[in-house]
């Protein structure tokens, strides 16, 4: 599930065309999960299966059809009365989303999540733990291909989505700040998986490699342009003591913690080496972008905030319909806005969600965050030991990241990081509910 969607999910438009391909697989591999007897830990979904039953419900119900009349009188739904009128009896009834085609594929983007809160449940422990290394290995492949991309310029092969950020690395993203936010928020998963693996590789070979991954991904975040990215890049650094410290407590013995303290000064001294090298190149995209406050100021999702939020009062508390804001957006679109380009998404998710779902969803992302807020308090407040309870924190740390991302941009509309983000709620929840002498010894 994972190869597949990092592999054709890289987009989080709906007309993608990989997502003929994807969703097929995803359906099948939802019919493995759901055919393997017996196995499932219900008490580790429960919380993460709730949450995503509510949100396909919300959505769901938008799909029920309603008379003419009962439509018209819901709320902003009388401004579209002479479209009804114009089209006489042919209206026929019709469902509260103002494009019920785009609603239904918002349901159905919902599978990959779906298959993953399914599936997790039916690993075993070490299945559960051993997933880690998949998402490394696919950040590094992103990487690499964003590498390649820069190489090859904007006619590049090896883009895999059009349209797309051209000339930029977006790897296996079609969108520069999803690979940037992406391939930030895995270097928490590549620090954990350096420090923690106990395998045959030694231990300085590890944090070799947990160097050159950050040296490696780094560049590509910087030139992506994305200012997201690079924030969430030094937020991810520096809550990593955090995420690792009783491990490197009570784990690691005097000779290799000198081993990480002298590798931990390597990385910071590379890092800014890097940052200040390509600086002084005029390479630094993401950090020239960031200083200028002009074009901050000048930011389409800046200005359209009072539109989009005008649109939330018109239509709330109904909503306007899962997958309907581009489309209703150019109805609200004033003259002072208009590019070259449209305006595909609001480019704040939270506010997209209110204003998709109004007031359902607005209920079922204020018990999510209440969930999450409670469970990062519990991390807080223990000294939990063993690879669950550091699993949990990595994960309080990739969902936070993936929210704060959503308020500038949408990067959990796609599937892979649909993926991701169902993988990192599953782990939290199973780490905050382990007991801690019985994980200690598990790999």
């Amino acid at each position: 599930m994972i190869v597949a969607t990092a592999l054709l999910g890289g987009s989080s438009r709906p007309d993608a065309g990989t997502l003929l391909l994807l969703r097929p697989i995803v359906v099948a591999i939802l019919g493995g999960v759901l055919l393997i007897a017996g196995g499932e830990d219900r008490a580790i979904s429960r919380a993460p299966r709730i949450f995503l039953t509510l949100l396909a419900a919300t959505i769901a119900v938008q799909l029920i059809p309603l008379p003419p009349q009962w439509w018209l009188s819901l709320p902003g739904h009388g401004q579209l009365a002479p479209s009804i009128s114009l089209a006489g009896p042919a209206a026929g009834w019709r469902p509260i989303s103002l494009y019920p085609d785009l609603t239904l594929n918002a349901l159905i983007a919902l599978l990959p999540a779906a298959v993953v809160v399914l599936g997790y449940a039916r690993l075993t422990r070490t299945q559960r733990l051993s997933l880690l290394p998949w998402l490394v290995g696919i950040a590094a492949l992103s990487a690499m291909l964003g590498l390649v991309q820069i190489l090859g310029g904007g006619n590049s092969p090896a883009y895999l989505y059009r349209p797309t950020s051209l000339g930029l690395p977006v790897g296996l993203f079609a969108n520069r700040n999803h690979q940037a936010v992406f391939l930030a928020l895995a270097l928490a998963p590549l620090s954990v998986w350096g420090l923690r693996s106990r395998g045959k590789i030694a231990l300085p070979i590890r944090i070799a490699m947990v160097v050159g991954g950050i040296l490696l991904s780094l560049p590509v975040i910087i030139l992506t342009g994305s200012r997201s990215g690079l924030i969430m890049t030094f937020g991810v650094l520096l809550l990593l003591p955090w995420i690792l410290r009783v491990s490197l407590k009570r784990r690691l013995g005097n000779t290799r913690s000198q081993i990480v303290t002298y590798a931990a000064l390597a990385v910071v001294v590379l890092v800014v080496a890097v940052i200040g090298y390509m600086v002084s190149n005029d390479q630094a995209t993401s950090i020239s972008r960031l200083l200028d406050t002009n074009e901050l100021r000048a930011e389409k999702r800046i200005l359209a905030a009072p539109v989009m939020i005008h649109m939330l009062k018109d239509f709330f508390p109904v909503g306007i319909g899962y997958g309907a804001f581009e489309p209703l957006f150019r109805a609200y679109e004033p003259d002072a806005l208009l590019t070259p380009t449209y305006f595909n998404r609001a480019h704040n998710d939270v506010l997209e969600l209110a204003m998709s779902g109004g007031l359902l969803t607005i209920a079922v992302m204020v018990v999510f965050a209440g969930w999450f807020v409670q469970r990062c308090i519990a991390l807080f407040r223990n000294n939990e030991r063993g690879l669950p309870a550091i699993y949990a924190r990595l994960s309080a740390v990739l969902i936070l990241g993936l929210i704060l991302a959503s308020i500038t941009d949408y990067p959990v509309r796609t599937p892979i990081i649909t993926a991701v983000f169902a993988l990192a709620c599953m782990w939290l929840e199973d780490g905050s509910r382990r007991p801690p002498n019985i994980v200690e010894s598990e790999r």
